[in-house]
C-alpha cells in the first residue's frame, strides 16, 4: 500500500513538472510585442469607429449629451460676460439649492445642474443646454415667496429637459457644431469653432424660441414645481406680477421673446382649471424674504 502511494505522488509530481515546462516555454516564445501592436490598433479602431458615429449623430441631428454640456458651458460663458453674476455667495448657494431640488424631480436629474442669479436690471432669465441656467437679479428682485422663485427654475429646467434650446442651436448653427465637435476639445482651433457657435447661439437668445415652446414649458414647469412641493399656482402670480409692469424698459426683451402673458395667463388658467383640481399650498417665505433682507442691506451698505 505504502509503494503504491509513493508510485502515486511520483506520477503526479511527474505531470506537474511536465505541465510548469510547457507553460513556462509558452510564455517565454510568447510574442509581447506583437500582442501590444494589436492592442494599440485595436485602440486606433475604437477612436475611429467614435468620432465616425459621432459625425454620423451630428448629420442626423443627435448630440450625445457630454457634447450638449459642452455647449451649454461654453454658450452660459458667453452669457456671464454680458452679465456677471451677483457677488453674493448666500444668494448663490439659496438659488441653486431651491433649482437642484426642482431638477431631481425631472427626467434627468443627472445632469450638471448649475443656477445662478446674474447683475442685469432686467427681467428675464435664461436656460443653456446640459443644465445651465440663471435668472436676473431685475426678475429675482420682483418675487414675493420661494414658490414664485421655484415657478421660474422650473420652467427653465423644462426647455433643458426637452432640448428646446439645443434644438435651436442645432437648427441655425450645425456648420459650427460639426466643426466644434469635430476637433479636439483642448486645441486652439476648438476654441475658435466653440466662439463662433457662441457667437450664432447668442443670437437665438435675442430673437427667442418658437413660442409653443414658452406654453410647453409653463406646462411642464408647473407640474414639476408642484412634485418639487411648491405651489403649482405661483407661476401665474409672477406672470400677473409681469403684466402689471406693462412696458417699463427692462420688460422690454422678456415681452419681445416671449409670448403675450395676457395669453400665457389665460392658456395656464384654462389647463389648471381642468386638470389641477388642489388647494393652493401656503407659500413659504421665509428663505426667500431672509435673503431679500441680506441682499437689501448688502446694497445700502454698498
Amino acid at each position: 500500500m505504502k509503494q503504491l502511494k509513493a508510485l502515486q505522488i511520483l506520477a503526479t509530481l511527474f505531470f506537474l513538472s511536465l505541465t510548469c515546462g510547457f507553460y513556462s516555454q509558452a510564455a517565454l516564445s510568447f510574442d509581447w510585442d506583437k500582442m501590444q501592436q494589436k492592442i494599440e490598433k485595436y485602440k486606433a479602431k475604437k477612436k475611429e469607429l467614435k468620432a465616425k458615429k459621432q459625425q454620423l449623430d451630428l448629420a442626423t441631428g443627435k448630440v450625445s449629451q457630454k457634447d450638449e454640456i459642452n455647449i451649454g458651458r461654453n454658450v452660459i460663458s458667453g452669457l456671464l460676460g454680458a452679465a456677471p453674476l451677483v457677488e453674493d455667495d448666500r444668494l448663490q448657494q439659496y438659488i441653486n439649492e431651491v433649482g437642484y431640488w426642482i431638477a431631481l424631480q425631472s427626467e434627468r436629474p443627472e445632469l450638471p445642474w448649475t443656477f445662478g442669479v446674474i447683475n442685469s436690471p432686467h427681467v428675464n432669465a435664461f436656460a443653456s443646454p446640459g443644465g445651465f441656467i440663471v435668472v436676473t437679479l431685475g426678475l429675482y428682485e420682483l418675487l414675493e415667496n420661494e414658490s414664485q422663485l421655484a415657478s421660474i427654475l422650473a420652467h427653465e429646467i423644462s426647455h433643458v429637459i426637452e432640448k428646446h434650446h439645443l434644438d435651436a442651436i442645432q437648427d441655425t448653427s450645425k456648420k459650427e457644431i460639426l466643426g466644434a465637435l469635430a476637433v479636439k476639445a483642448t486645441s486652439k482651433k476648438h476654441r475658435e469653432k466653440m466662439q463662433r457657435l457662441v457667437n450664432s447661439s447668442v443670437q437665438i437668445y435675442a430673437r427667442g424660441l418658437d413660442k409653443r415652446f414658452e406654453y410647453g414649458a409653463d406646462r411642464r414647469g408647473v407640474v414639476l414645481a408642484a412634485r418639487a412641493g411648491y405651489d403649482p399656482y405661483a407661476l401665474l402670480d409672477v406672470l400677473m406680477t409681469l403684466r402689471s409692469l406693462g412696458q417699463e424698459d427692462t420688460m422690454a426683451v422678456f415681452l419681445n421673446t416671449h409670448p403675450p402673458l395676457k395669453d400665457r395667463i389665460t392658456v395656464l388658467e384654462g389647463l389648471m382649471d381642468r386638470h389641477l383640481h388642489i388647494e393652493k399650498i401656503p407659500h413659504d417665505n421665509e428663505r426667500l424674504q431672509t435673503m431679500n433682507q441680506s441682499l437689501g442691506k448688502k446694497n445700502t451698505d454698498g
